[in-house]
């Protein structure tokens, strides 16, 4: 869940949180 979270944010932020 963090790496994903940490890769969301890296990738755009909302969208990447939003994504996962």
């Amino acid at each position: 869940m963090a790496v994903g979270k940490n890769k969301g944010l890296s990738k755009g932020g909302k969208k990447g949180i939003k994504k996962k």
